[in-house]
């Protein structure tokens, strides 16, 4: 009863998935990277894994095709088993041929030397074993200059945000000064070009940054996520309903404010579960390269965790416990295991079980499946972890110059409201056109709107894993936003005021 409940929700949840990828697969692998990306490394861990059992040739294929979940890597998996071995075609002749179909070089030149390998007779593991070296060393080196592109980017769109803003000031300035019936279309033409330009960046950024999936598909299951999920909608409703109803009643700073408020519980519900999964992920590779040793010794999974209950790892260990009291019930074992995952939430966790349990169930090494795994477990993390690094600083960055470019944007728009109205009757070099408060107060709404989900937006994209902590920058940016236009606003009242009035009357006298 269990299996077949777990069963259905993952067919459910892989199905849309393929649904909803199966018309851009085709245009997906046209566009395909040149070198290893982390489902061609998954795949060659899945192969090397499955060959230590020393399967027929065929059934590598076959199981690779039908037990892997790789996208296209699947796909070109599967057509050479039905080719190859099926059609009796001959694998190798398959491999070459479908060779032709992989856009990604890395996984072309990989069949290539496979059908040279297959047709010599040489021992496949031996092979498959120094491939996924070299795929893991070439993964750490793409993901390291990705790094480094990622410093650059993030630069550019700290510089390209302060000067935007400054250039929209100027516009706004020099409508002042020029007039005409054009200062509407001038000032908004400025601040979609800038919205433009600062949305292309993030998508291109978006585009060549990793995605680092953090969180696994069956994470709507988890109790956690539920609560977020609820959450959020909630939230969501709650500042839309706020933000219509105070924008025309109250300043536009105590708006942004009371909007913001309802984004912050489920950041920090979303926050909470990163962290958690994040910790799981951590003590991993120790758990499953410990785990690995055991099995070759003991063969019985049941006694192998058993064995691992002494040590202490962290958040997965009371994962663990559950795994082991299912196993200790007679549940049996490929369910138990599928709850571990589950229950995990990591999509990290997901990917190595999968490779970890097909090698288990045909009686693989599984002393070195699991050192191999750990390998690449741990390599994957100390990337992410320097990946995280960079985005930390940048939203700590990202955070500053916002306030300072918000700070500007309305201090200038404020400047600008009242000289203008103070200027217009007076005698001027150039004809002092008074913009109307209205436009003023429009073009700074949406201005702090449009940097403030920008903004929040980059730094998700830079950080990577669960998106669903969006939520929290997007209201902290909206709070600190209102809270500058506030001070600013109050400040305008009492320090312009002050020096304009005298003015005024000494222009009268």
């Amino acid at each position: 009863m269990q299996q077949s409940k777990l069963e259905t929700r993952r067919s459910k949840s892989r199905g849309k998935l393929k649904a909803l990828a199966s018309p851009f697969s085709k245009l997906s692998s046209k566009f395909a990277s040149e070198e290893v990306d982390e489902n061609a490394l998954f795949m060659m861990a899945f192969l090397y894994a499955i060959s230590t059992a020393k399967p027929a040739r065929d059934e590598l294929f076959r199981v690779a095709g039908e037990k892997s979940n790789y996208g296209f890597y699947t796909e070109i998996m599967n057509k050479i088993y039905m080719v190859g071995a099926k059609w009796k075609y001959g694998l190798n002749k398959a491999c070459e041929f479908f060779a032709n179909e992989v856009k990604n070089k890395f996984f072309r030149d990989f069949l290539t030397r496979f059908a040279q390998v297959l047709s010599l007779g040489e021992d496949t593991e031996s092979f498959l074993q120094s491939e996924l070296q070299v795929a893991l060393t070439d993964y750490v080196a793409r993901y390291e200059r990705i790094l480094e592109s990622l410093k650059l980017l993030l630069g550019i769109y700290s510089t390209l945000m302060s000067t935007s803003t400054f250039m929209v000031v100027n516009i706004v300035i020099l409508a002042m000064l020029w007039g005409g019936e054009m200062v509407s279309s001038m000032i908004f033409s400025a601040y979609l070009g800038v919205t433009f330009s600062l949305l292309s960046l993030i998508l291109v950024c978006y585009k060549v940054f990793p995605r680092d999936k953090l969180l696994n598909d069956m994470k709507k299951y988890l109790p956690e996520y539920r609560t977020y999920k609820l959450t959020a909608v909630i939230s969501i409703a709650s500042a839309s309903i706020a933000f219509v109803s105070l924008y025309k009643n109250f300043p536009i700073g105590f708006t942004l404010i009371l909007t913001g408020v309802p984004f912050i519980m489920p950041g920090l519900l979303a926050r909470k579960i990163e962290h958690k999964v994040r910790d799981v992920d951590i003590h991993y590779p120790v758990f499953i390269r410990s785990l690995g040793r055991t099995l070759a010794v003991v063969p019985l999974l049941k006694y192998a965790v058993q064995a691992l209950l002494r040590t202490e790892f962290g958040k997965l260990t009371p994962l663990i416990r559950r795994l082991y009291k299912r196993l200790v019930s007679n549940i049996e074992r490929a369910v138990a295991w599928e709850y571990f995952t589950f229950e995990s939430g990591s999509e990290l966790v997901n990917r190595i079980n999968e490779i970890f349990s097909a090698a288990m169930e045909r009686g693989g090494d599984m002393m070195a499946v699991g050192n191999y795994l750990s390998d690449i477990s741990s390599k994957l993390l100390e990337l992410r972890k320097r990946r995280l690094q960079i985005s930390k600083a940048f939203e700590s960055t990202t955070i500053l110059l916002h306030m300072l470019a918000i700070t500007i944007a309305v201090f200038i728009s404020n400047l600008v409201e009242l000289f203008s109205s103070f200027l217009v009757d007076i005698q001027t070099v150039f004809p002092i056109t008074q913009l109307p408060p209205e436009l003023i107060e429009l073009l700074t709404l949406l201005l702090a709107l449009s940097l403030t989900v920008l903004n929040s937006l980059m730094i998700k994209v830079s950080q990577g894993g669960a998106y669903e902590t969006y939520w929290l920058s997007l209201g902290i940016l909206l709070i600190l936003t209102g809270m500058v236009i506030s001070g600013l606003d109050y400040f305008s009242e009492t320090f312009f005021q002050s020096i304009l009035q005298p003015a005024s009357e000494i222009i009268k006298i």
